[in-house]
């Protein structure tokens, strides 16, 4: 009875620590550093976007799937420059929603890199909560974008 006790203890151990290194990691996808710059392309959760990430293959209005993630010394579409959150309340609306991300994307982008502003091809967007996600998610991520595609980080 033991036996069985501590063999059925170290499968529950091993289940757990195998769930826990699914859910902790990416599963898998890209690789950062030390510094958490991207150093091999993979997916990255939509919620570990991280300012300095350069991405490829962005969807507008798909927030809940991987992206992919690429070292930004890569062609690359977009890069990520900034990410925050709404304040907390019931959801305001789709237009005071468009409106913060937009002023706190453009308030962000010149400390990010000074010398974006003044790229004329640079497009500036972002990835905004809607009312579906309000409840669960009120995260904005910024991305600038020099089409068709980009070598290095915007910041120079």
């Amino acid at each position: 009875i033991a036996g069985l006790c501590a063999a059925g203890t170290w499968l529950l151990v091993f289940g757990i620590v195998l769930a826990v290194s699914i859910t902790s990691g990416n599963g898998g996808g890209s690789n950062r550093n030390a510094a958490g710059e991207i150093i091999e392309a993979g997916p990255v959760d939509f919620g570990d976007l991280r300012p300095g990430d350069c991405v490829n293959g962005l969807e507008l209005g798909v927030r809940f799937r991987p992206v992919a993630a690429v070292p930004c010394r890569e062609p690359h579409e977009a890069e990520v420059f900034a990410a925050f959150d709404l304040p907390p309340g019931p959801f305001p609306g789709d237009s005071v929603v468009t409106q913060r991300a937009e002023n706190g994307c453009l308030d962000r982008l010149g400390s990010y890199a000074p010398n974006a502003i003044d790229h004329e091809r640079l497009e500036v967007f972002y990835l905004a909560p809607d009312q579906r996600s309000w409840g669960r998610d009120r995260r904005v991520v910024c991305l600038a974008a020099n089409p068709p595609a980009t070598v290095g980080s915007i910041r120079g």
